[in-house]
């Protein structure tokens, strides 16, 4: 009975030991100048921000830091919500591992990737750190490289005394026979619950569309989800490079063509990015039927603001020639001269924005 009891005090003693170091810690560092970081408001940064930019001070060069749990995606204020926390002291801690690795020279990228692997065994590992061992740690099914990653942060930790030494071993031959990648692959996957709903959105959103990007009569579509749910899709079926190229594909329909009347082979005239030359992006064909409307719809929805956008880009232009053939209405056609040179009032006139009845 009294060995346990002696058992137990230890136990105690110990957990307090690395919990009192990571709380001085924290303290050390919160208490230090951080005129490097901003929070989302471009104000400095603090240790109660879930968001952090750090400062690049020859370049100037903001660089994102997420703060909060792991699994949080998106741009600009999302993972600020006060649920998406760590849970204290981790919340702190985190915070070290952006000031330490802001310090180091490494690439912007791998900086953010060493916050995000950290951020990752917080988020997902089970007891507190200072009980973390490597069996633990590869039982949470991370990449070779996230546990590569990691290896920095477990020596910071270490060495500072708030968990013992653990030494991450990682199978090298996965990484050279590609197996690595395919993990680190399959974690960026969305969830098959997330497809699934994906879809259902899609179908409801779509649902008074026709296949060739026509509105049925009498019905409407709301074009912010009818966008939204777009991207999305292309995202899908076309996932490289999805955040930066999806939006800046032009007006078109979607085209296939097959060899020796084998299956055929679907895609979308992308536009190049960083010096690349436009070229033709392969759609996923299981995918190819709801692309095909969305972008169909598209094709005709959008047509309005594209004539808006030549406008702005040559107002001296004629309405014949900003419409471009885009179908008007007989009663309002009968009402304005397409030769003459167009203004926002006539242009909007021609665009159905006022009554036949109205003078412009």
């Amino acid at each position: 009975m009294c060995a346990m009891k002696t058992l137990g005090g230890c136990e105690q003693s110990m957990i307090n030991k690395y919990i009192d170091r990571l709380n001085c810690l924290i303290k050390l560092y919160s208490v230090g100048n951080l005129y490097q970081f901003e929070n989302i408001l471009g104000k400095p940064a603090s240790f109660e921000d879930l968001i952090w930019f750090y400062v690049d001070p020859s370049s100037g060069r903001r660089t994102r830091f997420l703060c909060g749990q792991h699994g949080i995606r998106g741009k600009g204020s999302a993972g600020n919500c006060p649920e998406n926390a760590l849970p204290t002291p981790y919340d702190g801690l985190v915070k070290i591992w952006i000031i330490e690795s802001s310090n180091t020279r490494i690439s912007a990228s791998e900086k953010k990737a060493r916050v995000s692997s950290a951020r990752k065994l917080l988020s997902f590992m089970h007891g507190p750190l200072y009980a973390q061992s490597e069996t633990s740690i590869h039982s949470l099914g991370f990449s070779n490289s996230t546990l590569v990653r990691l290896r920095p942060f477990l020596e910071f930790c270490a060495a500072e005394g708030i968990m013992k030494t653990v030494r991450v071993s990682v199978d090298e031959n996965r990484d050279r026979s590609g197996h690595a990648r395919s993990d680190s692959t399959h974690e960026n996957l969305p969830s098959m619950q997330s497809v699934l709903a994906l879809g259902e959105v899609f179908s409801q959103v779509f649902r008074h569309v026709h296949v060739d990007g026509t509105v049925k009569a009498g019905e409407a579509v709301n074009f912010n989800d009818a966008f939204v749910s777009t991207f999305a899709l292309l995202s899908l079926a076309s996932p490289n490079r999805s955040s930066a190229e999806i939006p800046l594909v032009p007006k078109q329909k979607l085209t296939s063509y097959s060899e020796k009347n084998g299956a055929p082979v679907y895609y979308l005239n992308w536009i190049g990015s960083k010096g690349y030359k436009d070229y033709k992006n392969h759609i996923l064909g299981a995918l190819a039927e709801p692309i095909k409307k969305s972008v169909s719809f598209f094709f005709h929805a959008a047509e309005p603001a594209r004539i808006l956008c030549r406008f702005y880009q040559n107002p001296k232009q004629t309405l014949k020639a900003l419409l471009d053939g885009y179908p008007i209405a007989f009663e309002l056609k009968n009402n304005i001269e397409m030769s003459r040179r167009a203004n926002l009032f006539t242009l909007g006139y021609a665009l159905g924005f006022y009554q036949a009845s109205e003078t412009v």
